[in-house]
């Protein structure tokens, strides 16, 4: 067609193409799927969102764990939630365990799969509310401080994890006294408060002893809520102990007073011991700090200095035209004829 474009088959065959078109267009089609399935897809968009795949995930994980127990083991859905959580936050009291060959293959890769995936977005989603609280909290205690005149500035982050781990053992304990004590009838424990105190306590740290067997079904439940609760509560508790103690080292640190002593370990270039550059100074101050490690510095100012082509001290356009430049230029042995394509548009810009 486009060698006879003056042609009489040229405009013959334009027309019919154009008529085909018209009449097998699928555009009207697609057209009209897409409204048809415009309401599905609002349907299905929680699906697609981060949350709600964490959620198939959850349930899937438990749902096919009640599916195997049950099936080998007997065990109603909420005996397989509470082996579940049990499992996943590590406390392993004993009470429910697989018994059988196959159930212990399955416990493996359970465990495995649990500890591992499925804790970290269950524990993350209990987290994540459970910091908006203890923000709140941490807000109402500096504004009653500094009501009644205390200015003075405290953990309150701090105070806020650590009371609201105090209350969630508080709460345990109280309610395991009447459940497995005072209401626990025959087989009870027999020092509610005591044991209750200490269930509580050995549950919130993980630890699992499982001396203490928990006979009623609304104490396994309660459970299921409490080491979810306990355990998040705990870490928070954990990770605000620890980066308290790193703030207090980087305190520390920058309390320094200058000394001869402090250049010479800041300084990194050969032959420049009598002073240090504000890069030096704060590479060393993060790495003493133990906010970074030394090796991750040393990465990171070689790279610069890799993409330094000019050695400048800085990164501007003349280090991107010189590296263009090299690009083409410098290859073992022979001369390139064509530069890349990566090199041939950055030699067009600064042409």
């Amino acid at each position: 067609v486009k060698s006879s474009a003056n042609s009489r088959t040229m405009k013959s065959a334009t027309r019919v193409l154009n008529r085909v078109g018209k009449k097998w267009s699928i555009r009207p089609q697609l057209s009209k799927m897409g409204e048809i399935l415009r309401p599905l897809g609002k349907l299905l968009e929680p699906l697609t969102d981060k949350i709600g795949w964490q959620l198939m995930a959850l349930a899937a994980y438990f749902l096919g764990a009640w599916a195997f127990w049950h099936r080998t083991q007997g065990w109603s859905i909420l005996e397989s939630l509470y082996y579940g959580v049990v499992t996943l936050t590590t406390v392993g009291y004993g009470d429910y365990c697989a018994k059988t060959r196959s159930g212990k293959l399955f416990a493996t890769a359970y465990i495995g799969i649990g500890v591992t995936l499925v804790a970290s977005i269950l524990v993350g989603a209990v987290a994540k509310n459970l910091s908006a609280a203890e923000e709140r909290l941490a807000q109402r205690l500096k504004e009653q401080a500094e009501t009644s005149g205390d200015k003075t500035t405290k953990p309150w982050k701090e105070l806020a994890s650590f009371a609201l781990l105090l209350l969630n053992i508080v709460v345990g304990a109280t309610y395991m006294a009447f459940s497995e004590g005072y209401w626990g009838g025959k087989g009870g424990w027999e020092h509610p408060i005591v044991d209750a105190l200490y269930w509580s306590v050995v549950t919130a740290t993980t630890v699992g002893y499982g001396d203490l067997p928990l006979n009623h079904a609304r104490s396994r439940h309660f459970s299921v809520v409490y080491l979810l609760i306990s355990t998040t509560l705990l870490t928070d508790c954990i990770g605000h102990v620890a980066a308290r103690a790193v703030a207090a080292k980087k305190e520390k640190v920058l309390a320094r007073e200058l000394s001869p002593e402090m250049i010479r370990e800041m300084s990194t270039i050969e032959g420049a011991g009598s002073e240090i550059t504000r890069v030096e100074y704060l590479s060393s101050v993060l790495v003493e700090a133990g906010t970074v490690e030394r090796t991750d510095v040393d990465a990171i100012l070689a790279r610069f200095d890799e993409l330094d082509v000019c050695r400048s001290g800085t990164l501007d356009e003349a280090d991107i035209r010189m590296a263009a430049m090299k690009e083409f230029y410098d290859t073992p042995g022979i001369i390139k004829k064509e530069p890349s394509t990566r090199s041939r548009k950055l030699l067009d810009r600064f042409r």
